[in-house]
């Protein structure tokens, strides 16, 4: 241990013989012999010391890896501290990180998915606290929906696995008091379904077919005004117009889903009719369906002409005839050929 260049292990062996447990540790820490180290706290140290030792030694892999492997080993570090919120805001952080980089949407979907279900850990099923949750799954949605349109048609089965994966996420919440956001994931999930089915009978140049309209038990959990709300603050955070064509379209879904939110439900219609706010969400349908007829017009119009009477079914097998009663027949029916 006194020559010039000693080796670590061997001086590491001579103090394990002399029982100085703890400066073994500490020498085979300061050069990095970071397993060894790790392995001769667990054989030698009470329990208690040994936490000790595995913080500081994942504290120096963290210290010592890449920029990608920090983020991924400090998000590792703190769910074993169980620090939901603080884990949950290094994987928010890495979203807003690969948005800067093109081609990164799965990445992204990847990091949106691990936050929210280090969310569901941070917030119980009952807790009223869950408005980030709901703008988290919405915003994962409409990102989904986004690289389902540029993988179409090569991924016929990209959506209906995400809207799979929403709905256990919706059936393990409370019953009594569901996510908004994860009700509102769903109906754009399932508009998404909607477009994709159409958009396939457009190539297969189908000019008659028919959406088998299902019976969705998440539709009973529908809140127009939380739907409004979370919509809302999801448009709000809308880059500037884009030509892409996939882009476009998930706008679009997202515009016309409100516009049949709004005339589907007469209160909320009457509301806004109030405060003189209707015709925002008419103007921003309007400019979304351009944009759309702008890269692809044809395209466009099939799916306009197929899109209003299949929600409106799906509604009506969903039982939706009370507050959310079609009561607009007139309005909608004429904003299928503007």
């Amino acid at each position: 241990m006194q020559t010039t260049r000693p080796d670590t292990l061997v001086s590491a062996t001579l103090l394990v013989c002399a029982h100085r447990i703890h400066e073994a540790i500490e020498l085979l820490l300061s050069c990095d012999k970071i397993k060894e180290a790790l392995i001769l706290a667990h054989l030698y140290l009470k329990p208690s010391e040994v936490v000790i030792y595995t913080e500081k030694c994942i504290k120096r892999l963290i210290d010592r890896s890449s920029s990608v492997e920090k983020a991924f080993f400090s998000i590792i570090f703190n769910v074993g501290q169980k620090q939901w919120i603080t884990a949950t805001r290094m994987v928010h952080r890495e979203v807003e990180i690969s948005k800067i980089r093109p081609g990164k949407e799965i990445e992204q979907l990847a990091w949106c998915w691990v936050g929210i279900n280090l969310l569901l850990n941070a917030l119980p099923p009952s807790s009223n606290d869950n408005d980030y949750l709901s703008n988290e799954c919405l915003h994962l949605s409409s990102m989904c929906l986004t690289v389902s349109f540029r993988l179409f048609p090569k991924e016929p089965l990209f959506l209906n696995r995400w809207y799979e994966a929403f709905s256990h996420l919706l059936s393990s919440w409370s019953e009594t008091t569901p996510c908004p956001g994860v009700v509102c994931s769903l109906m754009l999930l399932n508009i998404g379904q909607i477009v994709h089915f159409y958009m396939t009978s457009y190539q297969e140049e189908k000019e008659e077919v028919i959406y088998e309209c299902l019976q969705n038990d998440w539709m009973k959990s529908i809140s127009g005004s939380d739907c409004l709300t979370y919509f809302n603050q999801l448009i709000a955070d809308r880059q500037p117009s884009s030509l892409l064509w996939e882009v476009c379209l998930t706008h679009f879904c997202i515009d016309f889903l409100l516009f049949c939110l709004i005339h589907n439900h007469c209160g909320l219609m009457n509301k806004l009719v109030q405060s003189d706010t209707l015709t925002a969400y008419t103007d921003r349908y309007k400019a979304s369906r351009k944009s759309c007829e702008d890269i692809k017009p044809k395209e466009t119009s099939y799916l306009i002409r197929h899109l209003f009477s299949t929600y409106k079914k799906l509604l009506i097998t969903n039982g939706l005839n009370t507050d959310s009663e079609i009561c607009c027949n007139g309005v909608v029916d004429g904003f299928i050929e503007k």
